[in-house]
């Protein structure tokens, strides 16, 4: 996107470029709208894109849950608007890396690490929980951790809110998500719930504590289908030295059946205390 386009909308002086897409960018800003201003995460999306209902409803649809979920291990949404038909999004800027960026830089992690990395994100996705959100998208690239090691969930693009008296999604007959963590209900496109979240959020753990994930393939059909079809992988296949709790935690996420899965977010930040501690 050129940055003039940017750059006209109202209460927001662009800084920097933080990342690109196809979609849309993601500017350092400045915001002007406070008697103090502060620096934040602007998303604009490309104008082809805007115009397109589908790209306009996911701008909205993340700013509509990002309104609705305030937790410290959520990335917050500030602002939503559109400018002479540019649709945009700010947000709270987090200095830091993408937990996709560490596992780029250094590899697997520390079990402790991995671990204390995964329980703010359980904590993040029980209060969406409690406000009928399931995020759909949990991977690495949309979990940060910023400078003093605190982490934070972001990007509720693909969030959906379950309708009061509902325990799930009404199917949509279309697969969104990212192949490599997909539940196999999602993958089916079947109606979700957090249990789908919890899935996704297991292969996150496995990845961090062996630095693949469970299945690979060469198209994203091979990789859904060992998803749907494959037994849930132990980690210590990929990687040695991880504990058995560890282990039977990850396990229990990835489960294929998701009454056997973990049924809450609570309940894996529960079993992340008793192996390192509440305060580890």
């Amino acid at each position: 996107m050129e940055g003039p386009i940017a750059a006209s909308i109202p209460n927001f002086e662009i800084v920097s470029v933080i990342g690109q897409g196809a979609m849309g960018t993601v500017y350092l800003a400045r915001w002007l709208g406070t008697p103090s201003p502060r620096m934040v995460a602007l998303k604009v999306f490309n104008p082809s894109f805007a115009a397109e209902g589908e790209s306009a409803e996911q701008l909205r649809r993340e700013a509509r849950a990002a309104s609705m979920l305030k937790h410290p291990n959520i990335v917050q949404g500030i602002d939503f608007g559109d400018s002479s038909g540019v649709f945009y999004f700010a947000m709270e800027y987090v200095h830091g890396r993408t937990l996709q960026q560490i596992l780029a830089d250094e590899g697997a992690l520390p079990e402790r690490r991995a671990l204390g990395i995964v329980r703010p994100v359980a904590r993040a996705l029980h209060h969406a929980r409690r406000t009928g959100i399931v995020h759909r998208d949990i991977k690495p690239s949309n979990i940060l951790v910023d400078g003093s090691g605190a982490v934070k969930l972001a990007d509720f693009g693909l969030a959906k809110e379950i309708r009061r008296g509902e325990d799930t999604l009404s199917r949509e007959g279309k697969t969104f998500g990212t192949p490599w963590y997909m539940s196999p209900e999602q993958a089916r496109g079947e109606a979700l719930d957090t249990r789908s979240d919890i899935y996704s959020l297991g292969v996150v753990l496995y990845r961090l504590l062996t630095g693949v994930t469970p299945y690979t393939g060469e198209t994203v059909q091979e990789i859904l289908s060992h998803c749907v079809e494959d037994p849930p992988m132990d980690p210590r296949r990929d990687r040695e030295g991880i504990s058995e709790a560890a282990a039977q935690l990850t396990l229990a996420m990835i489960q294929k059946a998701r009454k056997r899965r973990l049924q809450t977010p609570d309940s894996v930040e529960g079993w992340i205390d008793a192996i390192i501690g509440k305060e580890g």
